[in-house]
């Protein structure tokens, strides 16, 4: 959602082939006010990088 709105994300079907923009969560997230994220972990290794995926419209 985007201010209070459902976004195109929304509505995407299951099987269906989307494509998405993938940048490193770094460099978004100060254009990302009030949105957390957090590594994913197991123990004490970080398994992966955070990426910030958005939609492509056709």
């Amino acid at each position: 959602m985007k201010d209070n709105v459902w976004t195109a994300v929304a509505s995407l079907v299951g099987g269906r082939t989307n494509t998405l923009a993938h940048r490193p969560w770094a460099k978004v997230a100060p254009d990302r006010d009030g949105i957390t994220c957090t590594e994913v972990t197991q123990g004490n290794v970080v398994v992966a990088e955070p990426w910030w995926g958005e939609l492509v419209e056709p």
